[in-house]
């Protein structure tokens, strides 16, 4: 990808609330307490690395893109659409496995699902979705 701007694609993989615009305060705040960090350790970890890229200006979409890619990065691009389905196949899980306790689903998912990257916050957060609804 040769002289590219990158992100890491873990905060692309949202299931905390987020806020538009991206990246304001108000986003930063809703996203640090979602990780159950404080703002100053989320923009450490989160936020500073992409000072390259608030200099330029993207279009962002959730959708495939039209341009050939590398097979790893398609494949990315097609679980985090997969996720963004409200029946997808972790809340699938999730329901199929409704006996089990909250610390033992996560511990299962993490093993089922290794390619997301999610941590137990975030599976706990989609348990706890999935049981509400």
């Amino acid at each position: 990808m040769g002289n590219s701007d990158y992100v890491s694609f873990n905060e692309a993989m949202c299931v905390h609330p987020a806020s538009k615009p991206i990246f304001d305060d108000r986003f930063i705040q809703l996203r640090a307490e979602g990780h159950q960090s404080s703002v100053e350790s989320y923009k450490k970890i989160v936020i500073a690395p992409l000072k390259p890229l608030f200099q330029n200006h993207y279009l962002m979409h959730q959708q495939k893109p039209s341009l050939a890619l590398l097979p790893v990065m398609y494949q990315a691009i097609e679980l985090h659409l997969s996720m963004l389905a409200e029946d997808n196949s972790v809340t699938k899980y999730i329901k199929n496995h409704a006996h089990l306790s909250e610390a033992e689903l996560v511990k299962q998912l993490i093993s089922v699902f290794p390619a997301l990257g999610y941590g137990d916050l975030q599976y706990i957060e989609l348990i706890r979705q999935v049981r509400k609804a």
